[in-house]
């Protein structure tokens, strides 16, 4: 009898929620895609797909809405949409970013909600951390395993490589040297229990589980023994810092400065109260995020520039005339010395975002430029099809440095980094380690595309990155 009762009122409420649903779609006031009854928009196919099939099927409406199998989604690549829903009303995150946070750790910079007092106090310490002033410090970092990337490409001068990985092992490397001086040894092939368990934690990231409420404890409960294995080196990482550090407590300002050896060091000496548990949780969050995202943007641009010969030529005069065969000075500013390669960075990540888009989440009732969205609702920006949309850039899917004039392009229609408050904290990170490491392999190599099948963007929860970017490698003669 109890368990009839149970299997009721269980099937009452999935009931008046389908129903609730419904309604609530209904009272959003845009057009939609074609959906079937029970899935809705619900397909077995690659995000980025989907989106643009349905940017097709649209003609040009550049808002319209969803029916998903748990909720409704407001979907949009409108440019004034995306700045409201950014930078004016700045919408909570939704759902996913909590899934993620439940493997992740509580409290880390990229899924805690913003609304959280906490949030923004954590934000105003590291902010300082990750200006170009304080990045810049970190410049040798990037250099040494430049030339190790180097080195390895080499070996494989004049045969079809296949370089996404590659790229990938260079960064995995970087961050775990540059966030907490952890030699990783990636690139060099070294086997260990830490990046085999990291490697399958990153590999979490594309777990559809986290799409699905309780997802997130699912993903953490299934990999609790790999996720051990990497907590178990971050923690001691982290004590013996903390021990070195309480050591030198006593030295004044200058004299502690001088022994910042990476992100973790700026860390604790911007707050000496930093939670132990929030540390782990930021350091593991920006070694997971922090190498995927530089290693497709780097793939993605390695095969524009192998596709467009002219623009290669282009870069390898700047390199050569500002760098003369050398690693940029400590104190050079890349961003300003390098124009023309930023601006191929630039171009780079408009036509292939870090991010496919962001979700936010409707708390209460709101209007956004005029569209009503109900509580509950799910709201997705589309950075993909905004930063081709012919209506902002001229040639949209063509590959084009010279659109930005050498000149950063402007944050309100350029979003590779999200945008307003919680615009990406990594992104000088990301610039200072990209132009490191693309100066150094355009000193020593010009590159061909090997397979006109490689570059195709694929959408993994929310991150793009190419299906693969097969080149061939050869040895240039260094300018001086």
């Amino acid at each position: 009898m109890v368990l009839k009762e149970l299997a009721l009122g269980l099937l009452g409420f999935v009931l008046y929620k389908a129903w609730k649903i419904r309604r609530n779609f209904h009272s959003i006031n845009v057009p939609t895609p074609k959906y079937t009854t029970f899935l809705g928009h619900f397909r077995l196919v690659d995000p980025l797909v989907a989106s643009i099939d349905h940017q097709k099927e649209m003609k040009g409406i550049k808002t319209f809405k969803q029916r998903l199998i748990f909720f409704n989604a407001l979907v949009s690549y409108d440019i004034n949409f995306i700045r409201e829903v950014l930078s004016v009303q700045n919408l909570p995150k939704s759902h996913t970013y909590a899934e993620i946070e439940t493997w992740w750790g509580k409290g880390n910079i990229l899924t805690s909600q913003h609304e959280n007092t906490n949030w923004k106090e954590h934000r105003h310490i590291l902010n300082p951390i990750f200006r170009t002033a304080a990045i810049r410090k970190l410049r040798d970092i990037f250099q040494k395993h430049s030339n190790k990337l180097v080195k390895v490409f080499e070996s494989m001068e004049g045969k079809p490589i296949e370089i996404q990985d590659i790229i990938q092992k260079a960064t995995l490397d970087i961050i775990a040297d540059a966030g907490f001086g952890y030699d990783l040894g990636a690139l060099d092939d070294k086997s260990s229990d830490f990046l085999t368990c990291l490697k399958e934690q990153i590999n979490l990231l594309s777990s559809p589980l986290v799409l699905f409420p309780y997802g997130g404890h699912l993903v953490k409960w299934a990999n609790r023994k790999t996720r051990k294995v990497v907590d178990d080196v971050i923690n001691r990482v982290i004590e013996t810092r903390i021990q070195r550090n309480s050591k030198i407590e006593n030295q004044n300002e200058e004299q502690q400065q001088q022994q910042v050896r990476d992100i973790l060091d700026m860390m604790l000496m911007a707050d000496q109260s930093y939670d132990i548990e929030t540390l782990k949780s930021d350091l593991f969050t920006f070694f997971v995020a922090g190498h995927e995202t530089s290693a497709s943007s780097l793939s993605f641009l390695i095969y524009e520039l192998a596709k467009n010969l002219e623009v290669q030529e282009n870069a390898f005069h700047e390199v050569d005339s500002v760098l003369q065969g050398n690693p940029p000075s400590s104190d050079m500013d890349l961003m300003t010395s390098l124009p023309y390669l930023m601006s191929c960075l630039n171009e780079g990540l408009r036509l292939y975002p870090i991010s496919g888009g962001v979700s936010r989440t409707v708390s209460e009732d709101k209007v956004v430029q005029g569209i009503f969205i109900p509580k509950g609702t799910l709201v997705e920006t589309n950075f993909f099809l905004c930063q081709r949309d012919a209506d902002i850039w001229e040639d949209p899917n063509t590959f084009n440095p010279s659109r930005f004039g050498g000149k950063q392009p402007s944050s309100n229609e350029f979003f590779p980094f999200s945008s307003g408050p919680r615009i990406c904290i990594g992104k000088n990170f990301f610039y200072e380690e990209s132009l490191v490491i693309l100066s150094s392999i355009l000193q020593n190599f010009s590159f061909t595309l090997e397979d006109p099948e490689s570059g195709q963007p694929q959408q993994i929860t929310g991150l793009l990155k190419p299906n693969k970017v097969v080149i061939k490698l050869t040895k240039r003669s260094k300018k001086v």
